[in-house]
């Protein structure tokens, strides 16, 4: 997926023509394959377009994100703590939109990702109606607790 999340084209000169642009894009996948075979394809057609014009093109990236995959072994134990901690434990049925810095852990050691949940009504986390719902922490307290006597 690519969101466009910025442009900057040209200057207030009226009359004449914009002689540099900047177009900033946000690029998502679940898997890093898929973000590499997008972000591949991308750069190639707007290397193509801007070569049909001799216009010179270049990239840079800034805050890539892996993805977050989890560990089997790693998953298991933050399961066996929820079930530990009374807690209710559901598998999201698809990845996360938002980004998170959590794929990083995944490339030095077993990880997996979880999350204490506000409920289906509460505004979603990274959401400008989000704000930290306190009714959370005695489960999350709990639910750490538990993982940490998992070892």
């Amino acid at each position: 997926m690519a969101t466009l999340v910025g442009a900057q084209i040209g200057q207030r000169a009226f009359g004449s023509a914009a002689g540099r642009a900047e177009v900033w894009l946000t690029l998502r996948a679940w898997l890093d394959e898929d973000l590499e075979r997008l972000t591949g394809a991308l750069e190639r057609s707007a290397l193509e377009l801007a070569g049909q014009d001799g216009l010179e093109f270049e990239t840079c990236f800034s805050e890539v994100f892996p993805a977050t995959v989890n560990h089997p072994e790693a998953q298991h134990r933050l399961e066996a703590a929820c079930r530990r901690a009374g807690l209710f434990c559901v598998e999201a049925p698809e990845p996360f939109r938002w980004s998170e810095d959590f794929g990083h852990y995944g490339a030095h050691a077993p990880s997996a990702m979880a999350g204490i949940g506000a409920g289906e009504r509460w505004p979603q986390l990274h959401t400008e109606r989000y704000t930290f719902n306190d009714r959370a922490l005695p489960a999350a307290l709990d639910y750490l607790a538990a993982l940490a006597r998992e070892g």
